[in-house]
């Protein structure tokens, strides 16, 4: 039997190619924003567009490689070559998802290191207001320790959501009589992403409200319990869904799910 680790770094390596290509595409339309708006260099405020097209452009970018790892991990489990390895389907499916999550990592950390080079005056003036609140590390590194879960918990929230979707519904399908199926996929698909959006507004929510809250003196000096506290709450509903969608995704890898596209 193959290596749990081994069969993860193998996925890891197919999939940190495209970490690469997301850094390049985004610096590239990073450099594309500020071309466009040379202008902003004469009037002084050229730094603080760098910053901000550079912190918006990562967070669309990671949204977009998140998508390309899902992608990847629905070929992976369905390809008929990674199937043939001799490890069991749900230490196959961990792997999978363990190896997306080490990806987004990976990208997150490449990301930081360049954000902080490019934007390096805008940081560290960013930073020194963050440390300036040493008196109250508890405040600080706790909300840093929740967000931190929050990323980590959506990544494989939304990686299994993904999964789940295309599991039930190649299952429904399998089970039915009718040849034509392409109406039935996606009136299961439409009804999973309508119930999946509303637990995600649900979590937004929470979401929306810890980071509307200012990072700086008004919540490190006084902790806005309300807040964490909704964040916490909303880290618990992520592992509970987590934990729901990866037993039932195991469940159908071995019982249902059989490899139908060649990699």
């Amino acid at each position: 039997m193959v290596n749990f680790l081994a069969i993860t770094k193998q996925m890891f390596k197919q999939k940190s190619k495209f970490v690469y290509l997301v850094w390049i595409v985004q610096f590239i339309a990073i450099l594309a924003l500020l071309a466009f708006n040379i202008q902003a260099k004469a009037m002084g405020t050229f730094q603080e567009l760098l910053y901000s097209d550079t912190i918006l452009s990562t967070v669309f970018f990671d949204v977009i490689f998140l998508g390309i790892m899902c992608w990847q991990n629905e070929k992976i489990n369905l390809s008929q070559t990674w199937r043939q390895i001799p490890i069991s389907s749900t230490k196959f499916y961990l792997a999978n998802i363990m190896s997306t999550l080490m990806c987004c990592m990976y990208l997150f950390v490449v990301q930081i290191i360049a954000n902080l080079i490019v934007t390096i005056p805008k940081s560290t003036m960013v930073f020194n207001d963050l440390i300036g609140y040493v008196d109250y590390p508890f405040n600080f590194w706790g909300r840093a320790v929740i967000f931190g879960l929050f990323l980590v918990l959506i990544v494989i929230t939304i990686s299994m959501f993904v999964s789940f979707t295309n599991f039930s519904t190649r299952v429904i399908v399998d089970f039915l009589p009718v040849k034509n199926t392409t109406w039935v996929k996606m009136l299961v698909m439409g009804i999973l992403v309508i119930i999946g959006v509303y637990v995600g507004m649900q979590i937004n929510d929470h979401f929306t409200n810890f980071m509307m809250t200012k990072f700086t003196d008004s919540v490190m000096v006084h902790s806005n319990i309300r807040e964490v506290g909704s964040m916490q709450v909303t880290d618990i509903e992520l592992a509970i869904i987590s934990l729901i969608l990866g037993s039932l995704n195991i469940w159908l890898i071995n019982k249902f799910v059989e490899t139908k596209v060649k990699n």
